[in-house]
């Protein structure tokens, strides 16, 4: 059975508006900081804000060991279903042990499935795949802290223009959003090579739906970019790539991937967005939500809903907030671009906002330099011997000369 912790606060009820934000905020980083471990007997623990008499926040955190993103989900409805009914007999899906030994039998068939699985991840070549390092990324300390998160919201009319270059492409949401993110990989990274890994549901089948476990799945997903790709070449591409290695990820062979070293991996992560639930007159509706099923330096998570949708781009220690608040702004822009003509050429876009490009191309360009104006250029040259004499006056590769 798994034990929980429950504390309430009733704290926030007598603040303003504007406090009780700040306040909640603070909450909720002072939670989450607090580690799960199954060890301490706490894998799942609950806490509770009463913001008002009739509206609360639940805050249910897990370990990555036991559920998932759509475990979580599943529990929230389930507690909804106990408020209707104390006494209602829940549903027992199936149990992940169950679900573990499944895949083992289906990695050990020989079968015409299993074989086409294991040629296809063999074709994609992962053994010299190398995850990409960005170029502002630092080493993670060591005991580092749990990942963070800088929230972007993508309003009604962006997700209308990803729709109908989805349909353009004869490809998901999904997929457009995942170009988009290989995109400005590649062009932060300068890397023609890129691999990342894209977290799935792993439930298939109604069987699943309901069940409370880590089934989630990252398939890796290698891409090797043109010199000038176009951003429609690249949605159909990983469309493709999406599809089979959904269809073939039991088959991956982990142990063919790139460790990482140093490096850890980058991901990607689509949802669509949770409606709320109503039992018996209580109105459960998503607040925040976080995820982490591999230890990801940078993750893009989307919660995609068509009158809007939200991006979460969830990093480690290796990254600071300003470099990914950066990021964000750079895959936006790119987005919006992007979405609105298909043949445009991934180099072309200008990525940049207004400040930024001002910093570098006017303020980091000031080189001008005050020098004496009424000497000629040989005086201040004969100056500067007097002032050095023993300095090389030229350098040329390994070579060097004085006056």
């Amino acid at each position: 059975d798994w034990s929980s912790d429950v504390c309430s606060s009733d704290l926030f009820s007598a603040l303003s508006e504007s406090d009780r934000s700040a306040a909640l905020d603070s909450w909720l980083s002072g939670v989450k900081s607090g580690a799960i471990s199954n060890e301490s007997g706490a894998p799942i623990r609950f806490s509770l804000a009463i913001l008002e008499a009739e509206r609360s926040i639940l805050l249910i955190r897990a370990s990555s060991l036991i559920a998932d993103g759509r475990s979580l989900k599943n529990l929230v409805v389930e507690i909804g279903r106990f408020y209707a009914d104390p006494v209602a007999v829940l549903d027992s899906p199936i149990q992940q042990s169950e679900y573990a030994e499944a895949q083992h039998r289906l990695r050990e068939a020989d079968d015409e499935l299993a074989r086409t699985g294991k040629r296809y991840w063999h074709q994609q070549e992962l053994a010299s795949a190398t995850i990409p390092k960005l170029p502002f990324e630092q080493s993670a300390p060591d005991g580092a802290g749990p990942a963070e998160g800088f929230r972007l919201a993508l309003d009604g009319n962006t997700t209308e223009a990803v729709n109908a270059a989805a349909q353009r492409n004869d490809a998901s949401p999904q997929a457009v959003l995942l170009a988009c993110w290989f995109g400005l990989l590649w062009r932060l990274t300068g890397k023609d090579d890129l691999l990342l890994y894209q977290v799935t549901s792993g439930r298939d089948g109604k069987e699943l739906d309901g069940a409370i476990g880590l089934f989630a799945t990252p398939i890796p997903i290698r891409m090797q970019f043109d010199p000038d790709p176009s951003f429609g070449e690249l949605v159909r591409r990983l469309q493709e790539r999406v599809t089979e290695g959904t269809r073939f990820r039991t088959y991956v062979p982990w142990r063919d991937l790139p460790a990482g070293g140093s490096s850890a991996p980058i991901g990607f992560e689509y949802e669509l967005k949770e409606s709320a639930q109503e039992c018996a007159g209580i109105v459960f509706s998503p607040f925040q939500r976080q995820v982490r099923i591999l230890p990801f330096k940078l993750n893009l998570q989307v919660i995609w809903g068509d009158s809007g949708a939200a991006l979460e781009f969830q990093y480690g220690p290796q990254l600071l907030r300003t470099e990914v608040e950066r990021i964000a702004g750079y895959y936006e822009r790119l987005l919006r671009a992007l979405v609105t003509d298909s043949r445009a050429r991934l180099r072309s876009v200008d990525i940049l906002d207004e400040p930024e490009r001002r910093r570098l191309l006017v303020e980091w360009n000031q080189t001008q330099a005050s020098y004496p104006s009424d000497r000629c250029i040989h005086q201040l040259f004969e100056a500067q011997v007097e002032r050095t004499p023993d300095k090389p006056a030229v350098i040329f590769r390994d070579r060097k000369s004085g006056v």
